[in-house]
């Protein structure tokens, strides 16, 4: 079966977080990151690497700029420069992105959600096995996109405020269904 490899409530700080950029705060119940002119601010799990992790969270939406995404992050490689990104995007979408040099590019599915607004809570996974990521939102909108690469998961915001109130890291045991 799936191996819990890390459960982190963000009740206090801890050391199995990696900020690579951007101020994150532990504040109201949550990880935050609050500032909506900031991008590609990124924290990461260090307790695991490879290409068989997955990434449960609550996301609560606290402030909206101007094209902005917020979301779970998977197969994060080269400094957090690549990366697979499942998250909300400003304009309604919920979208998989192949982050490519810091840049959304490569293989991308989406899907549409009401248009975020501050205090849209979402329930998000990303996790992959050995050729394929996929993520889900709430219970359903599973999308996935091919990629066979390994790395870290975490958090990601970019020109959106965003606050986790957990985080739980999995090392799959088997594929990821659906």
């Amino acid at each position: 079966g799936d191996e819990l490899v890390g459960c982190d409530p963000f009740n206090t700080a801890s050391g199995s977080w990696l900020s690579r950029t951007c101020t994150w705060a532990i504040t109201n119940g949550g990880l935050e990151q609050s500032d909506a002119t900031a991008t590609s601010c990124r924290i990461e799990y260090t307790g695991a690497f490879g290409g068989d992790l997955y990434i449960r969270s609550k996301m609560k939406l606290t402030v909206i700029g101007v094209s902005g995404n917020a979301g779970l992050t998977n197969r994060v490689r080269n400094s957090g420069q690549d990366m697979a990104l499942c998250g909300i995007h400003g304009a309604g979408q919920y979208n998989l992105w192949q982050v490519t040099a810091g840049e959304a590019g490569g293989p991308s599915s989406s899907s549409f959600v009401l248009a975020p607004q501050v205090g849209s809570t979402y329930q998000l996974w990303s996790g992959g096995d050995t050729t394929m990521v996929r993520c889900g939102i709430d219970s359903s909108g599973i999308l996935g996109v091919f990629d066979s690469q390994s790395g870290r998961v975490g958090m990601r915001t970019n020109r959106m405020g965003a606050r986790y109130e957990y985080a739980a890291v999995y090392r799959l045991g088997g594929s990821l269904l659906p």
